[in-house]
């Protein structure tokens, strides 16, 4: 860590000490105001493999509570936190607990007694209880100190999204403290954060700064921002997974203190009273720190963006929306340069595709997310756990443009009708796999990933509660089928899910 670094990171820490004891010598009471959200979600995807002869079926559901304790120090002095209760690791990281968790291997091994044995278990494995959020938050005549485990969040959510959404199933955070200034209908808010450090030398540490500006214009009701994003790796904290990076990666060459990933995200959006319109784009660069077979620094160049309308009119039963997007995707032949663009995971175009891992390569380039395929990990070759079916909402946006038009209808005061028709294409046609740095097999797929059909009933059954259901119907495109080696047999999903926020 540079010297300049370690003097701010200093600065930083004796500015939260300073503020965390003024907030203790004024907290003459403490007053707790209590907000959350409970919901259960049941999902049932026929075929996601895309191939009929194979006929394996996906069923799960989930649970989870949600609390945001809010905690008023003093005046103007907030603590800011979200506890997961029934949590787990079975997909985002605010998916909450799955429906039979056994205290068993699952048949994998015997157990000894009741204690490890699902088969003949009396009760259910105890789920985790985790902090994603705990920060704390100084109001000021012209800005708010923060400082903590902040969530992240901005603009439309294709690239930062705190999870405030009913059914979000993943939280942006970060440890940072963070300075907010407001200047008129003007705000700029500089952050520094601190991703990972084990040692407290920093010898291992992941930085990050960041800075966001936004511009709320209430006379047209729109609003333009702009997102920075910096993180840095030092020495030895760079832990890039290397071969889902570069397909000619060299073996254990995560070059330390070389990461340096840039990001600039920037958005407008109008509201109205019958209508809201949006765009987003976010442009990066800089280098992973991994070098290919040729000793070069694998560069970072991902580009997306996304367009939104919906119209509603307070008049009529019926609405409109659009979402139309373009996201580039990794061309595993430059081993060079890293062009893959992925959207937030909590930005939702249907219910399967870009949501559910599907078929069996990995056509989305998707390998640095986590996905598994029997074809195409970015050069890591098959994999013996395919994502396809042990997986929940894994997939993620990216190496596709997309059309997703809707239509609405309001049935009386609760229920309300979405129909939801979703084309969309690869960017990069090539996949790959075999065995890194010996031998790698490339193959050119159609561009068609096909067209998804979405029903969705929404019923409030309260100001607090609402019950979802949702079936969706997918045509796969030729491009599952990678040049003939895999069907694209159609699919279909049904879920249902309540939500009951307090």
């Amino acid at each position: 860590m540079s010297v300049k670094l370690k003097s701010l990171v200093r600065f930083f820490a004796v500015v939260f000490v300073i503020v965390g004891a003024s907030a203790i010598s004024q907290a003459a009471y403490a007053g707790i105001e209590w907000h959350g959200l409970y919901r259960v979600e049941g999902y049932a995807i026929n075929d996601p493999e895309l191939d009929t002869s194979v006929a394996r079926g996906k069923d799960y559901g989930v649970q989870t509570l949600i609390l945001r304790p809010e905690f008023v120090a003093a005046d103007g002095v907030y603590i800011f936190s979200q506890f997961n209760v029934m949590n787990s690791n079975a997909g985002g990281n605010n998916l909450g607990a799955v429906f039979g968790d056994g205290v068993g291997a699952n048949g994998s091994q015997p157990g000894t007694g009741t204690s490890n044995s699902s088969a003949i278990s009396t009760y259910e494995k105890s789920e985790d209880f985790v902090v994603t959020e705990f920060y704390l938050e100084l109001k000021q005549e012209f800005g708010e100190l923060f400082a903590g485990r902040m969530p992240i969040n901005f603009g439309l959510g294709m690239s930062y999204s705190d999870g405030d959404g009913l059914f979000d199933h993943y939280v942006d955070t970060r440890d940072m403290v963070a300075y907010k200034i407001h200047i008129g209908n003007f705000y700029v808010m500089p952050m520094f954060g601190k991703v990972a450090d084990t040692d407290f030398s920093g010898a291992d540490g992941v930085n990050e700064w960041d800075l966001e500006a936004q511009y709320n214009n209430p006379d047209s009701n729109s609003q333009i921002g702009i997102f920075y994003q910096n993180r840095m790796a030092s020495p030895a904290g760079n832990d890039t997974p290397q071969y889902a990076v570069s397909t000619t990666a060299q073996p254990n060459t995560v070059q330390a203190d070389r990461l340096d990933i840039k990001n600039i995200s920037v958005f407008f959006k109008k509201t109205e009273k019958n209508y809201n319109v949006g765009f987003e784009a976010c442009q990066q660069s800089g280098n992973f720190g991994v070098d290919n077979s040729a000793g070069a620094n694998v560069k970072l160049g991902g580009f997306g963006a996304v367009l939104q309308y919906n119209y509603a009119p307070t008049t009529s039963l019926w609405g409109f929306g659009l979402k139309s997007g373009y996201a580039t995707g990794n061309d595993p032949k430059t081993d060079n340069e890293y062009d893959g663009f992925f959207f937030n995971r909590n930005y939702h175009v249907a219910m399967l595709l870009f949501s559910q891992p599907l078929g069996r390569a990995d056509l989305l380039h998707t390998a640095l997310y986590g996905r598994q395929d029997a074809l195409g990990n970015q050069g890591s070759g098959p994999s013996n756990t395919p994502s396809t079916e042990d997986s929940a909402d894994t997939e993620a946006l990216s190496n596709a443009y997309f059309v997703s038009p809707s239509v609405s209808r309001k049935f009386g005061e609760r229920w309300k009708g979405i129909a939801t028709l979703t084309g969309a294409w690869l960017n990069n046609t090539t996949v790959v796999d075999g065995t890194p740095g010996t031998s790698l097999n490339y193959y050119t797929v159609n561009s068609d990933l096909g067209y998804e059909v979405d029903l969705t009933a929404d019923y409030q059954i309260s100001k607090n509660i609402m019950w979802q259901n949702e079936v969706g119907v997918m045509l796969p495109g030729k491009a599952w089928t990678v040049d003939g080696q895999f069907k694209n047999s159609m699919t279909y999903g049904l879920l249902s899910r309540a939500a009951v926020s307090f």
